[in-house]
């Protein structure tokens, strides 16, 4: 039998003690379960960063599933514990809007906490914990979100030949993570060239994996959108590009 799986995502950061103190609760209260870290670098309080990078990964992970959103989340948050069992998985955070913006297409039954619990992170375990044993309605009931969902999205203009986007974050080796998916943007190849261009930067190679270029690039990373990248160089401070900035890549017809 497969072993249970509970994802965690956060802005709390790798030194802040509640990550570990929140997996020992977890452990102690589905011993069985397998524990993965998403991501715990998601910038303060960004509810957007956070519901990007969960839509791009929880099909990744087996039905059943239980992700933990813990961004603007600590031990005496106030706000409801809310949950919403989707596609499969069950999703538990607070009413901040993450949860509609992962999950937008499409009116969500969202479920309140009404169990027991000393505080926030406590009952994020103990949900956890009635989800995976089948006893997610038992503890929750039917309410109504207060925040609305937003999440940045890619569109492609067909009369302009233009794949439009946004820049969600930039890593820590200065890599630039747009919200494009890299197959869309692979269709294109077969029959035209590119171009993107910022703040008077021009990028036309694509590599399908990282590559000692000094010169920038596309590639598609882990989450399957493309990533600028320049090795060995700070390209975020270049172009200096910003956290939801538009990007255009403009197709023409290619000479080969």
């Amino acid at each position: 039998m497969e072993r249970p799986i509970i994802t965690l995502i956060s802005d709390w950061g790798w030194e802040d003690v509640s990550l570990g103190l929140m997996k020992w609760e977890l452990q102690k209260r589905v011993p069985d379960a397998f524990m993965v870290d998403l991501m715990h670098d998601v910038e303060l309080l960004d509810v957007g960063q956070t519901a990007f990078i969960m839509s791009r990964l929880y099909e990744r992970f087996p039905s059943g599933s239980v992700h933990l959103m813990l961004t603007g989340v600590s031990r005496w948050t106030v706000e409801n514990l809310v949950a919403v069992q989707a596609e499969g998985h069950y999703f538990v955070g607070i009413d901040n809007g993450v949860l509609p913006s992962i999950l937008p297409d499409g009116k969500l039954r969202v479920r309140r906490w009404i169990g027991e619990g000393s505080d926030c992170l406590e009952q994020m375990c103990l949900l956890a914990e009635a989800c995976l044993a089948g006893r997610f309605e038992e503890v929750t009931q039917d309410t109504q979100l207060s925040e609305a969902g937003f999440l940045l999205r890619y569109a492609y203009n067909e009369g302009k030949m233009e794949l439009r986007g946004n820049v969600m974050y930039i890593d820590c080796h200065h890599n630039v993570v747009t919200n494009i998916p890299a197959e869309i943007f692979k269709g294109f190849l077969e029959d035209y060239s590119f171009e993107l261009v910022v703040s008077g930067f021009s990028i036309r190679k694509f590599h399908e994996r990282y590559e000692q270029d000094c010169e920038p690039y596309l590639v598609p990373n882990a989450l399957g959108v493309l990533e600028i990248v320049s090795y060995g160089a700070r390209l975020v401070i270049v172009p200096r590009w910003q956290k939801n900035q538009e990007i255009i890549i403009k197709f023409s017809k290619s000479n080969n």
